[in-house]
This record gives structure tokens, sequence and C-alpha cells, in this order.
């Protein structure tokens, strides 16, 4: 039996999923957002982020790339914050 080894995903070919996660999450927020959601959106200071939100973002991605235990910790802070 042969056995397929997935193509690791880059930074680009996961952003329309990630962009698109967080439209869908954000959707009914009143967010004030001057535009579309995109790589350079912060998601504390332009969305509203919480710590109940990083959580869920955390979940959302876990399941949409089947992947368990990423380090959020990089994926969603920079210098700490």
């Amino acid at each position: 039996m042969k056995y397929e080894i997935p193509t690791p995903r880059t930074g680009d070919s996961i952003l329309p999923d990630l962009v698109e996660m967080l439209t869908d999450l954000t959707s009914d927020w009143d967010r004030g957002l001057g535009g579309p959601i995109g790589a350079k959106t912060r998601l504390v200071a332009a969305l509203g982020f919480d710590s109940v939100d990083d959580v869920q973002v955390a979940i959302a991605i876990e399941e949409q790339f089947q992947r368990r235990k990423l380090p959020f910790e990089k994926l969603l802070m920079v210098d700490g914050r």
C-alpha cells in the first residue's frame, strides 16, 4: 500500500483559508475595520480580539489544518504581544 506524504503548505497557501476563517468568525462583529481582513490585520488592535477569541481561533486553525499542539504563542504573538 502506497501512502502519500502531504506537501507542506506555505504561509501564502494558507492565507486565504485563514482570512476566510477570521472573516467568518468576525462577520457579525462591529469591528470598524477600514477594509478586508488580510495578512497584516492585527487580531487585537484591528479586530478587538480578547483571550477567548484567541482560543477560538486556535481551535479553528487546529481543526482546519488537522494539526494539534501548534505553537500558538509563536503564531499569534510578536514580541510577547
